[in-house]
């Protein structure tokens, strides 16, 4: 399905891609991720660079197309995370058919995951190995298993900024049902021996030593390199009113959730994060929360201790997603991925309840269990099928269609062949395998004054650096104006230069080879 979708058209998705495919050109050349300071690209530092940083390592191994390896690579990511949740699932809640149904609903789930280009994917995979491994670490006490916990906590917390923050709330919560169903299990209620405990010491020693090795290694170095303004600034969060709720200045648009949002999955939804549960699981997650708070006094017991854990997970995730009702708020519609983990295990947890409570006359049992996942796979899988292989558009930054034919024409050219595009930004030629250097000083200066200066002038630079075509389009005109454009088309065609693609040109762009 993932897979399916994001080959289903010869482009990349959206903007955040084509950033991603820039910087991951840039390390797979200069082999860095710190970038020029003339030529700051989002998705190097000061932002967590490690996703295209990957990205750039395995474009060294598949140099001929930067787009297929941020599209299957990134699908990859997200299909190893599925095992990774199942072993997670298996450890957390101690039952097989839990974390197995539980699986299923993360595949399924519309607002879990999807092929949307972004760090988000590597930071939200790496939870299920720092989840597995905290598991294992409190159940074991062995320190392999606390070095481990250490590393994945640590590694999460430098992939991306946001889902670094949702994380240490998520731990926060672990840490403290922990803690406090440890105290009120224990007959002293000791509150110094608890914290010495090995399980409880081990738990907080993971989470401090994670964050400070997370801040040591590569936050404090970072500001203290660019400074905590420019740093802000260059990652997007100095902007007024950015964690404020009900305003635009984040990507969220302001919106608050209604009822039919968290009840209808729809069959058309946000590339980066789809919403809704569809309305089977969503009662099934009503239900779920009507049990376990009739049965609040069985939360304490230490077998159950994950269900209260997924309780404040749900009520973490749900406060998140309406950022925009509230006071404060992180970017609420990134918060729908999170708001799906809990409510996957919430979910799973009531489906195996009922199978249990009804398996004493297998045939209803099979009825109604059949039931759950038909209406699951019609409400839930069916829509996150549906904008999981639909056709996604290549962002806002393009004049026109005709443009957006045009340069996806340039894949019938030879990979990584030498393009200067006059006017429009160069990750777009590079998204499509074709090679430009905008980081070096003398081009990206160049391109301010390209179409305005003279078309020997122009020559010289494009001979200088060995490119060998030159793009005129429809971006020319909304930066310079028609006339102006106009005049350089002309005075290319005329000057015998140039040689136009005809096959590849149309109205909206125009591919010349340089002669």
């Amino acid at each position: 399905m993932y897979l399916t979708g994001a080959f289903s058209y010869p482009y990349l998705e959206d903007d955040d891609s084509w950033g991603h495919a820039k910087a991951a050109k840039y390390v797979s050349i200069e082999h860095t991720y710190i970038q020029p300071d003339h030529f700051p690209m989002h998705y190097l530092e000061p932002y967590p660079p490690f996703y295209s940083t990957v990205m750039g390592v395995l474009h060294q191994v598949h140099p001929e197309s930067v787009q297929w390896v941020l599209k299957f690579f990134n699908v990859l990511l997200i299909t190893l995370g599925l095992p990774f949740i199942y072993i997670w699932l298996r450890k957390f809640t101690q039952s097989d058919n839990t974390a197995l149904t539980g699986t299923f609903l993360f595949a399924v789930l519309p607002c879990f995951m999807n092929h949307f280009i972004w760090a988000q994917t590597l930071a939200l995979v790496l939870w299920f190995p720092a989840l597995y491994s905290i598991e294992k670490m409190k159940n074991e006490k062995k320190k392999k298993w606390l070095v481990t916990s250490i590393l994945t906590i640590s590694a999460i917390l430098i992939t991306q900024s946001s889902t670094a923050a949702i994380f240490m709330m998520f731990f926060v919560c672990y840490f403290s049902v922990e803690f406090i169903t440890t105290l009120l299990n224990s007959k002293k209620h000791n509150l110094i021996k608890i914290f010495k405990s090995k399980e409880i010491k081990y738990l907080f020693i993971a989470g401090f030593l994670g964050l400070i090795l997370a801040v040591s290694i590569y936050w404090l170095p970072e500001i203290g390199f660019r400074g905590w303004d420019d740093a802000g600034e260059r990652m997007g969060f100095i902007k007024k009113d950015f964690f404020v709720g009900g305003t635009t200045a984040d990507t969220s648009g302001g919106l608050v959730y209604g009822l039919q949002d968290f009840v209808i999955a729809p069959n058309v939804s946000k590339m980066d994060q789809a919403t809704g549960l569809g309305p089977v699981i969503f009662v099934l997650l009503l239900f779920s929360i009507i049990v376990l708070l009739y049965q609040r006094k069985k939360l304490i017991n230490p077998r159950n201790k994950y269900l209260l854990i997924s309780l404040l997970w749900l009520i973490i995730g749900f406060l998140g997603v309406e950022g925009n009702a509230l006071p404060f708020k992180l970017m609420p519609h990134r918060f729908w991925v999170f708001f799906a983990i809990p409510v996957v295990i919430l979910v799973a947890w009531n489906i195996i309840l009922i199978y249990n409570s009804t398996k004493k006359d297998k045939a209803i049992s099979y009825i109604i269990i059949s039931l759950i996942f038909a209406g699951i796979l019609i409400t839930s899988a069916y829509p996150k099928y549906m904008v999981q292989t639909s056709q996604w558009p290549p962002g806002v930054g393009w004049a026109s269609n005709e443009q957006i034919q045009g340069y996806i024409g340039l894949k019938e050219l030879p990979p990584n062949t030498l393009v200067y595009s006059l006017c429009k930004n160069p990750k777009t030629l590079i998204g499509m395998d074709k090679m430009d250097y905008p980081w070096i000083k003398e081009i990206e200066d160049y391109k301010k004054i390209a179409l305005n200066d003279t078309l020997n002038n122009n020559l010289i630079f494009l001979k200088k650096y060995e490119y060998k075509y030159l793009i005129l389009d429809g971006s020319c005109v909304k930066d310079f104006g028609l006339n102006q454009t106009n005049l350089k088309i002309q005075e290319i065609f005329s000057s015998g230069k140039f040689r136009v693609e005809e096959k590849l040109s149309n109205k909206g762009f125009f591919l010349f080879k340089i002669l």
